[in-house]
């Protein structure tokens, strides 16, 4: 009965051991994929890229934030004096 649980540990204990090798090729070929991401296929570098996105996005944001509150302005302008 003894042998059993030593052939059983010794089966979980080589199952835990190719799973962490597997685990670990996994993590590698994950890890060269994120490093080709961000080095991109160009010179320029991805995250500087992502973030003049960013900035250009929040100037879009903000030009049409501008243009919509100057437009509600007049509006209300010409609302006053609709109403009167």
């Amino acid at each position: 009965m003894d042998q059993y649980l030593i052939y059983a540990g010794a089966g979980l204990g080589a199952l835990c051991f190719l799973l962490v090798i597997t685990d670990h090729i996994r993590l590698n070929s994950t890890v060269k994929k994120y490093r080709q991401l961000i080095k991109g296929l160009s010179e320029k570098n991805v995250e500087d890229l992502m973030v003049s996105y960013a900035k250009g996005l929040e100037d879009i944001n903000q030009n049409l934030t501008d243009n919509i509150q100057k437009r509600l302005d007049i509006l209300e302008q010409k609302l006053m004096t609709c109403l009167r």
